[in-house]
């Protein structure tokens, strides 16, 4: 009898240490979806509302299946478009470099006396912004249909 007892006691115990830990189980379901778990069962919503944690997650509500008809959750999928922030950064790029601020900013005339390039390297007119603006949007647009080539 005390056999049998100490067997199932065993058992029991061997189990409960063969259980894996809420972390370590939310670990594997990131690592299975490069980083992201879909909540679509109980079981994984349990795990991340259960009382008792000591570790955190940032939860995503999306509406993105096609019976629930969410068109600004499809529109902002994913959050920070990566084409959003290429584009913002050339523009900004080619209004710093170009030479528009500079010439804001010191309130330089468009031309002066006929001329659009200013003699020297203390000064620029705005004309001369216009044209450095041109060469680089033409280099960047030869530079994109070389890169679309290549796809």
């Amino acid at each position: 009898m005390r056999l049998s007892i100490f067997a199932l006691l065993s058992l029991s115990l061997g189990l409960a240490a063969a259980k894996k830990s809420p972390q370590e189980e939310l670990t594997a379901l990131a690592a299975a979806g490069n980083g992201v778990i879909s909540v679509t069962d109980e079981r994984t919503f349990d795990l991340l509302t259960l009382p008792n944690r000591n570790w955190s997650a940032a939860i995503q509500f999306t509406a993105l299946d096609s019976k629930r008809r969410c068109g600004p959750c499809k529109e902002f999928d994913p959050s920070f478009n990566k084409w959003v922030w290429a584009v913002g950064t050339i523009v900004t790029s080619l209004i710093m470099t170009s030479g528009y601020m500079f010439t804001r900013i010191r309130g330089m005339p468009m031309s002066s006396g006929g001329h659009w390039i200013a003699p020297g390297y203390q000064s620029q007119y705005g004309q001369e912004t216009q044209v450095v603006a041109v060469i680089c949007k033409c280099s960047l647009s030869a530079l994109i249909v070389r890169c679309s080539e290549l796809f």
